[in-house]
């Protein structure tokens, strides 16, 4: 599935202007930290479409270097696909959020930072048994942290809310991480709906 989902970003890519891909990626990284390692290159780029925007193999190459750059993005976690969500962490919520929409999620880290989830409609605590049951079944150990929390799609946002039985200062680490890169941690929760 992974090589289907890869040939057809790198076609989509193959055929989207060098404008729209830079004018996307540019979006995309100016919500992670990563933006300023890359502001040069993407001010750069913009000047070289500017000036030769008659000159086709100018344009070529500029293409060629972003979609290089997505690839490379996409090898550090990121689903630029994504260009149009964005991730709120807000609060606590208990039980009566499911009047509003709101679902249980259990995220379970790793310490290879890879990230699993899990969402129910048992309470948090059977939800993450199950979770982890499944790791390790699949030879999944070493769990460095595991929240609880709720969630709910507002059009385009993720918001994810700390539960009842998550700890405070979990939770706390749970914000931080998710303030020091909100794009990669969304790129991870892609699949929730």
């Amino acid at each position: 599935m992974a090589s289907i989902r890869k040939i057809a970003e790198d076609l989509g890519e193959r055929f989207t202007s060098a404008w729209s891909l830079l004018n996307s990626t540019t979006k995309f990284l100016e919500k992670t930290p990563d933006f300023a390692a890359h502001e040069n290159d993407l001010r750069g780029w913009r000047l070289r479409l500017q000036s030769g925007r008659n000159n086709p193999d100018a344009l070529r190459v500029v293409h060629d270097e972003l979609v290089d750059l997505r690839r490379h993005l996409r090898a550090e976690g990121y689903d630029l696909s994504l260009v149009d969500r964005n991730l709120l962490v807000q609060g606590f919520r208990n039980d009566s959020c499911l009047a509003e929409g709101f679902r249980r999620l259990v995220l379970v880290f790793v310490k290879n930072e890879s990230v699993y989830f899990m969402t129910g409609d048992d309470n948090h605590l059977v939800i993450g048994a199950l979770l982890e049951a499944a790791l390790e079944k699949g030879g999944v150990y070493n769990i460095a942290d595991r929240h609880y929390l709720w969630y709910r799609w507002n059009a385009g946002t993720l918001i994810l809310s700390g539960a009842d039985t998550e700890d405070r200062d979990d939770f706390r680490r749970f914000e931080a991480l998710a303030a020091r890169n909100p794009m990669k941690l969304l790129s991870r929760l892609k699949g929730l709906a």
